[in-house]
């Protein structure tokens, strides 16, 4: 079997669940340990919200949660190449948003390839 890559301070899982695709593996998350530690996090009101509403119709903890998806979320940055992740946020500078406007306002024309690419 496949083994999974390890985070500091947590133990090494197996991998299991394999697909014939390697993209369409299933890992499990590593056990959330007995020793409990607290992290601080300030979050938008909308996030908090989505959580409770989420832990309330599911009749989960908001700790468990938060915590299976920071291991799931860390798990996916160790797994994938750093190209194919899309930052959830992107900071947008009054200069670099000018010109994202004028390229909006002023696109280029499609090249041959493109034209030939999107025939297909």
């Amino acid at each position: 079997m496949n083994r999974i890559p390890t985070f500091a301070g947590m133990t090494e899982r197996e991998h299991v669940a394999p697909f014939d695709d390697p993209l369409e593996r299933s890992y499990a998350l590593p056990q959330m340990e007995t020793g409990q530690s607290h992290i601080s996090a300030s979050v938008s009101q909308s996030t908090k919200s989505l959580v409770q509403e989420y832990a309330e119709a599911h009749g989960v903890e908001k700790s468990r949660l938060v915590e299976d998806a920071l291991l799931h979320h860390l798990q996916a940055l160790r797994a994938l190449p750093a190209d194919v992740i899309i930052p959830p946020r992107i900071v947008v500078t009054a200069e670099s948003g000018d010109a994202i406007l004028k390229h909006i306002e002023n696109p280029r024309r499609p090249t041959e390839a493109l034209r030939q690419l999107l025939k297909k």
